[in-house]
């Protein structure tokens, strides 16, 4: 629902709903259906948001913001999950439940300004974000067996957990958009983020420009770089409300060996996950109105959730830290034909790389959790 109750000022109204189900989620070639599970998610948002020019050049913007997102993953049985050589059988593993309660309040404003060292077109604001999570884990036994059909190993979990995390994200950030001289615009920002699960204060800077390199507007080079921090998210704070898993041995012959182990679950220093990340894009106009463009992209992820067995004092543990690393790297070169909307023809190649810790924390105790 949009409204302008009077000039200057504009008032947006929306509400969404948004259900989903997914049946034999996860199956494949070594997980047939009844290892698979049933997932159901059902999403909610209001969101009100109030444009106001103060001035000519000033503009100021306020959201506010409310959701509720629920998630439930349910097995087709109750019997244990068996893994094999030649896939897996039973019923998969574990059962959850998940709230999470979302509110957010956000004002920006927007300033243009002339001075002798050209155009500005200032951007202030902040955000406030306070997120509620609360879920239930229920797992069940996971039996590894040889491929002669005994078994090699016995995983059981303790009871059902529950777990609850609260927290409120803070952020503030200013950007100016510059244009000293016309052929080359500035772009240059600064955002604080506070981290409201794991209580660390970060600070962003970003930069971009944009250069017109001949006067005709035939050859652009843009380009960026800036520093990113992401959102913790809530479950990592419940980690170690999870059920522990217990290993039980056994030999050739299928009687037990040794005495059983109790992994538990502890977190270690953990640190606000952050990706550094450059561009650079060159822009050409060529004879006969093509366009030919190449652009470089680099992103270096660091600080990322990861979780790695650990076995150095009395007690053996899954211990989640801040230590996972990633890295992104992409090349395009594209050419475009003709002009205007009638006839266009467009010819790209791209070519990426990417690596990451294979361990990642979300891969084992998410919403699609491993055994």
């Amino acid at each position: 629902v949009d409204v302008r109750p009077a000039a200057g000022h504009a008032r947006t109204l929306s509400a969404a709903f948004f259900p989903r189900r997914l049946r034999n989620a996860g199956m494949d070639t070594f997980h047939p259906p009844e290892v698979s599970r049933d997932l159901r998610s059902t999403g909610y948002h209001l969101s009100f948001v109030e444009s106001a020019t103060l001035s000519p050049k000033a503009l100021l913007s306020s959201r506010l913001g409310a959701s509720l997102f629920d998630v439930t993953v349910s097995p087709y049985g109750s019997g244990p999950m068996e893994l094999t050589v030649e896939g897996n059988r039973g019923a998969f593993f574990n059962r959850q439940d998940r709230r999470t309660l979302a509110y957010e309040w956000a004002e920006t404003l927007t300033l243009s300004r002339q001075s002798r060292a050209g155009e500005h077109l200032l951007k202030a604001g902040i955000n406030v974000l306070h997120a509620s999570y609360r879920g239930h884990s229920d797992s069940r036994a996971v039996i590894v067996r040889r491929a002669n059909g005994t078994i090699g190993w016995r995983q059981d979990f303790g009871p059902p957990t529950s777990q609850r995390v609260g927290g409120t994200d803070l952020a503030a950030f200013v950007q100016d958009q510059w244009r000293p001289v016309s052929p080359l615009q500035l772009d240059l920002g600064l955002r604080v983020d506070r981290d409201g699960v794991l209580r660390r204060t970060s600070l962003g800077p970003r930069f971009g420009f944009a250069a017109t390199l001949v006067p005709s507007g035939a050859l652009i080079l843009r380009g960026g770089a800036g520093i990113f921090y992401e959102r913790t998210p809530l479950n990592v704070g419940a980690f170690e409300s999870f059920e522990s898993p217990t290993v039980s041995w056994f030999g050739p012959d299928g009687s037990p060996s040794g005495v059983p182990v109790t992994w538990h679950l502890r977190s270690g220093p953990l640190y606000t996950p952050r990706s550094r990340v450059l561009n650079l894009e060159l822009n050409m106009r060529a004879a006969r109105g093509a366009v030919v463009k190449v652009n470089h992209l680099r992103r270096n992820g660091s600080r990322e959730f990861v979780v790695d067995p650990a076995s150095e004092g009395q007690v053996p543990e899954f211990l989640l830290r801040s230590t996972g690393r990633s890295a992104f790297e992409e090349t395009e070169v594209s050419v475009r034909f003709g002009e205007g909307d009638e006839r266009q023809l467009t010819c790209s190649y791209v070519r990426s790389h990417v690596t990451g810790d294979s361990n990642s924390y979300d891969q084992y105790f998410g919403t699609m959790r491993a055994p």
